[in-house]
């Protein structure tokens, strides 16, 4: 294929269709880690126990590609398939709940409990979760700060080789 020209592109008026909003998938996490009695957790020693998620769109998509999104998800990976209704294009209310867990934890309405005995197992089953829902955006409380160098520094304490490559690589 040719490089495209800037002759090739086509400017629309911001009317009609080419006003809304594109749609993005958003994932919000939180984790919780097991931390020692009086002692901040440090990921070089205490484990994650549990990733809670949910996913949510925003924006209008065609229904065509709202559904066609949950359909791929939901046939690709067992992982992420939906627990509730899904959203409909346009709405904002998660269209997958779901917490990953050390061991086991009670059910939690209205979401899916994944639980697994091996933290590494855990680790890399979130990894793939995110590699498969492809967020646009991922937002959650401190995640900058402490989640991700957190989960980031715990998968090299435990060797969970892919763990870091959690974005959009046309090769890994």
């Amino acid at each position: 294929m040719s490089p495209r020209s800037s002759d090739d592109l086509i400017s629309h008026a911001p009317d009609g269709e080419w006003s809304k909003l594109a749609p993005l998938r958003i994932l919000s996490f939180d984790i919780e880690c097991a931390g020692r009695k009086g002692i901040f957790p440090e990921a070089e020693k205490d484990p994650v126990i549990q990733i809670a998620n949910m996913v949510t769109r925003q924006g209008a998509p065609s229904a065509a590609s709202s559904s066609a999104l949950s359909r791929r998800l939901t046939r690709s990976c067992a992982l992420v398939r939906p627990t509730l209704p899904l959203a409909r294009p346009g709405e904002s209310k998660p269209f997958i709940r779901n917490v990953f867990t050390l061991n086991t934890c009670a059910h939690i309405v209205g979401s899916q409990v994944l639980e697994f005995q091996k933290e590494a197992d855990l680790l890399q089953a979130w990894s793939d979760f995110v590699k498969e829902v492809d967020p646009d955006m991922v937002i959650g409380y401190n995640t900058t700060n402490f989640d991700f160098p957190y989960l980031l520094d715990r998968a090299k304490a435990l060797k969970v080789g892919g763990f870091p490559f959690l974005g959009r690589l046309l090769s890994a």
